[in-house]
């Protein structure tokens, strides 16, 4: 099986159910049998996604319509 990292260390990127579109820093990824994950940090807090919750830019029209 050959995986595809979306996203590197460093970039900014967003979570797509956040309602607020506040930027989040990639600060680590985590390669396991099947799947990558993504930790993101916002401010002091992290927490780990996989890549369908995370997109590159923030869609302002999901945003301003919640």
């Amino acid at each position: 099986m050959e995986l595809t990292i979306e996203y590197t260390i460093g970039q900014i990127v967003y979570l797509i159910t956040d309602p607020d579109g506040l930027d989040r820093i990639v600060v680590a990824v985590l390669i396991e049998e099947g799947s990558v994950r993504y930790k993101t940090m916002l401010g002091a807090f992290d927490s780990w996604h996989n890549g369908f919750e995370i997109a590159p830019s923030l869609n302002i029209i999901n945003s301003e319509l919640n």
